[in-house]
């Protein structure tokens, strides 16, 4: 039989054959090998010095958005507010974070670095001015109420000759004011910042200030825990920083008390202050969405119906 014979030294040729060596990974560089000039990947973005926004796993903050405001050289940023101790805090702790001084200016004290001596002769916006353009490096100038100045043609165009010099340093001037409208020459120059309404976390720490002085001045016992806190400033949340803290004042010393009742009295005091404004009416919610007229009864149907259902899915055909 030649044709079994030629089969089985197939088989046995095909059975020697000689192993094939598994393929060699790919060699890696080690760390720091790369080729000249590249920038390192960082999972949490490009790496610019530590002073770039937070985007990686958290929220970006009103503070984020103002420091890349300033890091962007942005020369005017105005600020609609009317929460002057919000915004300066809020600055302060940028440059802080920065290393960059803080200077501000009101028409009564002049132009002084902050929470230091005003400068000798800068009450006067043109001044004020002036001294600015004096001052060299980095800097954040805070101009409160100055919008209303800028009308003046000579004013204005000081101030324009300062943005041109700015745009090639970190320096910014932040223009501040419950209402401002600034004139067309500087709109090009000028990017508004909305702070918006503090959120319970900027509320947190006042909040824990207030009620612990309170609680020592009036001599009333604190018997809220950090939930509690917590929850205050949640319900708190939708007021200016100023009428939140006078709310949660009003109810403490009202009570007498800082339990678990203060929660739905700051409600209550938030719903005054709404209804003052004459805007907005704050309506107590007692009922949820499962106690609309109808819904029960769509449930109990429904939950009377799964028996009609086989475990697959599909209704039972009736015989």
């Amino acid at each position: 039989m030649p044709q079994s014979k030629d089969k089985d030294a197939a088989e046995n040729k095909i059975r020697t054959l000689p192993k094939m060596p598994p393929p060699t990974p790919p060699t890696q560089k080690p760390a720091g090998s790369a080729r000249p000039g590249a920038r390192p990947y960082s999972p949490s973005g490009p790496d610019t010095g530590g002073n770039s926004a937070k985007f990686s796993g958290s929220a970006v903050t009103k503070q984020d958005e103002l420091r890349l405001l300033v890091n962007s050289r942005h020369p005017i940023i105005t600020v609609e507010t009317p929460e002057e101790e919000r915004i300066d805090a809020l600055l302060m702790s940028i440059a802080t974070e920065l290393d960059v001084p803080v200077y501000t200016w009101t028409i009564t004290t002049g132009l002084a670095r902050m929470k230091g001596a005003p400068m000798y002769n800068t009450d006067t916006p043109e001044q004020a001015l002036t001294n600015i353009d004096l001052i060299h490096g980095d800097g954040i100038f805070i101009l409160k109420d100055f919008a209303r100045y800028c009308d003046n043609d000579k004013i204005c165009r000081r101030l324009r000759d300062l943005t041109e010099k700015f745009r090639g340093e970190r320096r910014s001037i932040v223009i501040t004011a419950a209402s401002l409208q600034l004139p067309p020459d500087l709109l090009g120059d000028s990017i508004p910042f909305q702070i918006g309404l503090p959120t319970p976390e900027e509320l947190l720490p006042a909040v824990r200030t207030a009620v612990v002085e309170l609680s020592n001045a009036n001599h009333i016992p604190l018997e809220l825990n950090g939930d509690g806190m917590r929850q205050l400033a949640v319900n708190l949340m939708g007021l200016p920083q100023e009428e939140a803290l006078r709310s949660l004042r009003l109810s403490i010393l009202s009570r007498r008390k800082i339990d678990e009742s203060l929660l739905d009295a700051v409600l209550d005091a938030k719903r005054s202050a709404l209804r003052g404004d004459g805007l907005l009416e704050s309506i107590r919610r007692d009922k949820s969405f499962t106690d609309v007229s109808g819904l029960t009864r769509l449930r109990d149907w429904i939950n009377k119906r799964k028996s009609v259902r086989q475990e697959s899915g599909r209704p039972r055909r009736s015989r």
